[in-house]
């Protein structure tokens, strides 16, 4: 494991430009948020082994405990969850996990923060990751907060995953500067849950051309071969949130016409 500590001196003062370039992205990305602390963790997927890497701004005692305690185990920013592509908000998983809640109660202790949420990012590519961010405000302050900007941390996520793995040597494609719409994301998203294109429109309350219309667009802005080839970039790149342990297979995914970018 290769373990970056950002503003934890001494130590920071003998990171290598590697690591200082790590430490500079995550206090820019901290004070641009005004939250309390950030922690990084993703895995280089290697021919032998996969490495982990982690990049965090907490203190140097709550590392310690941490490791005291391994929580290196329960904690689902270090877990990578591989079935999920949603936000994890900490304070609701410790309503059900006690191991979270212990961890949880045992953060705020530390000062970490009062509330915690974390978004895996890119995590079915070859280096997935998650990103924790946490605040010092109670759960139901933050519960307002996280409803008006979900998408500007995730952005923050992305960011900070793409920006680190570059510096650390990492390259990986991502789409083009023009980002699909909430509309697009939301009817890609449900078609990789295996529902039909007639049933999604309706779930979205668009006529079906609107629908096939939305489709095609995203797949255009992906630069896709059809909308199987949309679904899975939009995976690859976390454009989309899906529950891969709740889709549900059924006909009409793919219309006969597949190879179009124009669904019917």
């Amino acid at each position: 494991m290769d373990l970056v500590l950002a503003g934890v001196r001494p130590l920071s003062l003998f990171a290598n430009r590697e690591k200082s370039a790590v430490i500079a992205i995550l206090t820019e990305m901290r004070k641009s948020l005004a939250c309390k602390h950030i922690g990084h963790v993703f895995t280089a997927r290697g021919k032998t082994r996969d490495e982990t890497f982690v990049s965090v701004t907490y203190p140097g005692k709550w590392l310690l405990n941490y490791a005291l305690r391994s929580y290196f185990s329960i904690d689902p920013v270090m877990n990578h969850p591989s079935t999920t592509s949603k936000p994890i908000i900490l304070n609701e998983m410790s309503v059900d996990d006690s191991a979270v809640r212990d961890m949880v109660d045992d953060a705020r202790r530390y000062g970490l923060g009062r509330s915690f949420v974390s978004f895996p990012v890119l995590p079915f590519s070859e280096h997935p990751g998650s990103v924790m961010f946490s605040f010092d405000m109670e759960y139901d302050r933050f519960q307002d907060y996280f409803e008006r900007e979900s998408e500007s941390l995730r952005s923050a996520a992305q960011t900070i995953h793409l920006s680190v793995l570059n510096v650390r040597g990492f390259s990986i494609s991502a789409p083009g500067a023009e980002t699909l719409s909430q509309r697009e994301r939301k009817a890609l998203a449900l078609l990789a849950e295996g529902t039909s294109f007639p049933t999604a429109a309706r779930q979205l309350e668009l006529s079906d051309a609107v629908f096939s219309a939305t489709v095609s667009s995203a797949c255009a802005k992906l630069d896709s071969r059809n909308v199987v080839h949309a679904i899975a970039k939009a995976m690859v790149h976390g454009l989309i949130e899906i529950d891969v342990s709740a889709t549900r297979p059924q006909t009409g995914l793919v219309p006969s016409q597949g190879v179009s970018r124009t669904p019917h």
